[in-house]
């Protein structure tokens, strides 16, 4: 999944519409496509861009307890506030 054509691949085939879903839920789809493993680092990936688009900290650390739905939530709270 390199690029934006590996991306609107998976968008494809996880029925995902583009900046409408939850995270919980983007997780959930990702898991049933690539299973747990290949997710995490599929996340691990998203967060890094989401974070330098912010240009937030990047807070992604591979510690093993990496929770995608926490830090993007966390990440839209830090970009609301001034």
């Amino acid at each position: 999944m390199v690029g934006e054509s590996g991306t609107q691949a998976v968008m494809f085939y996880t029925d995902m519409p583009v900046g409408r879903l939850e995270p919980a839920e983007v997780d959930r789809r990702l898991v049933a496509l690539f299973g747990e493993q290949a997710t995490v680092c599929i996340e691990r990936e998203i967060i890094l861009d989401l974070l330098t688009r912010l240009d937030l900290p990047l807070e992604a650390k591979s510690d093993g307890n990496f929770d995608f739905v926490a830090i993007v939530q966390a990440a839209k709270k830090a970009a609301s506030t001034p």
